[in-house]
């Protein structure tokens, strides 16, 4: 088991933003772009892997029949993809090139966001028929016409570009001796990233004008600095949604303390007000607390559901997943009278992570289907575990205890560990010894996930 806590994630983190303030990172420019934005959350992994933080270290033996299996997964996905793609963009170069009588409010959400089902906008009565979506946006809860991704790649080629390469050079120079990271792979990076977002944006200043638009809601997607590039150009207002925690320590959302981030929205529409004391925006954006309908729908569904006094759920991510599963299995040899739900993130493959446990897991250790709802689950634990999921924060809401571990992220929920809305566990014994001495203490979670606001949500719009 790793020494606890784990401090490290923070103490690079703290590292790394120092030495892109020393270097003035911000201020250089490729091509007239801020490529250090466009690299800076990937380069951060890079940083971080290369310390051994953030590492899934574990490898299993794949057998011929699964590599069978996602190569023929993979080659229908492509097959759908295929058979759509004419007909989308059909669609895509109509709604780009036709005209337009009336200013358009752009929808912009990535296919893995989650802002489209936690907000419910008063879009409808607003806009009626005026709303266009990019991307991946939610069909159901936003049935207006869409330009998707593969498209607008596919018209983005037509708009040429050129890239200096001797300020590439320059660059990948400068964040290559800062950082230790091999030239040529930030070379690389930094072309083929300038490169796709100076053609999207000149597509979607294009498309923005012709249409007329008048703001622009984005949440975390493959074109989203592209897009708020383009609505800074034009002096079009933006708004992102909150889709997930927040943190001093988060790479999208805790920027160095200057005035001005390039590519940053002017508004961040958050699950609530609570949200503002854990991260500092740059001067130029603020927050607006437009509180979450998901969440108070997902209390409401699921208030019939009674606790289960021995349950305890311990809530997965990607990265720490095989150190937390020896966690949990540890804690549960000694708690013998405790029933553990393991709920494994959607992007986690569970037989890749039981095939390293095979007769090693307690009779007490349950590995849950990931597509089990983590929100009955919530209802029914009466203790919840993890290291920095929004999910731990969503837990305060149904009354679970909640325990953090603390590996490589933990410092992302250190307010709620300071106010003792929650409790941080270094060890397995640690734990076995909580669960009988914890109590449920009044916790700030209403101010992270508030009632929908309709007041805010007009003035929003």
């Amino acid at each position: 088991m790793s020494c606890l806590p784990d401090n490290r994630f923070s103490e690079a983190y703290k590292k790394f933003t120092e030495l892109e303030r020393t270097s003035g990172l911000f201020d250089l420019r490729v091509g007239n772009v801020c490529a250090w934005r466009l690299v800076r959350g990937e380069l951060f992994l890079s940083y971080m892997r290369q310390r051994d933080i953030l590492n899934d270290t574990q490898r299993v033996r794949v057998t011929r029949m699964q590599k069978l299996k996602r190569k023929s997964s993979k080659y229908l996905r492509n097959f759908k993809r295929r058979v759509k793609f004419p007909f989308n963009l059909l669609t895509a170069t109509f709604l780009t090139f036709a005209p337009n009588r009336k200013p358009v409010l752009v929808l912009a959400f990535g296919r893995k966001s989650i802002a489209s089902q936690r907000f419910t906008l008063p879009i409808e009565q607003h806009y009626g028929g005026s709303a266009l979506r990019l991307g991946e946006t939610s069909a159901t809860m936003f049935p207006f016409p869409q330009v998707d991704t593969a498209s607008i790649d596919w018209i983005s080629k037509f708009f040429s570009y050129s890239i200096p390469e001797q300020e590439i050079v320059a660059f990948s120079k400068l964040v290559s001796e800062t950082y230790e990271i091999p030239e040529e792979n930030i070379s690389k990076l930094v072309r083929h990233q300038v490169s796709s977002f100076a053609k999207n944006k000149a597509f979607f200043k294009f498309l923005l004008a012709r249409k007329k638009t008048h703001s622009v809601y984005v949440c975390w997607n493959k074109h989203y600095y592209a897009l708020l590039a383009a609505c800074e150009d034009l002096g079009v207002p933006t708004s992102e949604f909150q889709h997930g925690i927040i943190g001093h320590y988060h790479s999208q959302y805790a920027l160095p303390e200057i005035a001005s981030v390039p590519y940053f929205p002017d508004r961040l529409l958050t699950f609530g007000p609570g949200w503002e004391k854990e991260v500092h925006l740059p001067e130029d954006a603020k927050m607006v607390s437009v509180g979450s309908t998901r969440m108070q729908a997902m209390l409401d569904k699921h208030k019939h559901i009674k606790k289960q006094d021995n349950l305890v759920v311990a809530f997965s991510q990607k990265v720490i997943s095989f150190v937390l599963f020896e966690f949990v299995i540890e804690t549960a040899l000694k708690r013998p009278d405790l029933l553990f739900q393991y709920k494994m993130h959607p992007f986690e493959q569970p037989q890749r992570l039981l095939a390293n446990y095979v007769g090693r897991i307690p009779e007490n250790v349950e590995v849950v289907d990931k597509d089990t709802s983590s929100y009955a689950l919530m209802a029914k634990a009466s203790y919840v575990m993890g290291v920095a999921s929004t999910t731990l924060v969503e837990s305060l809401g149904f009354g679970a205890k909640t325990l953090v571990v603390p590996f490589a992220g933990w410092e992302l929920l250190e307010s709620f560990i300071h106010r003792r809305e929650m409790k941080r566990i270094d060890s397995p014994q640690e734990a076995a010894d909580a669960f009988d001495e914890l109590e449920v203490s009044e916790t700030s979670y209403e101010s992270y996930f508030s009632s929908p606001d309709d007041t805010n949500l007009l003035q929003v719009f």
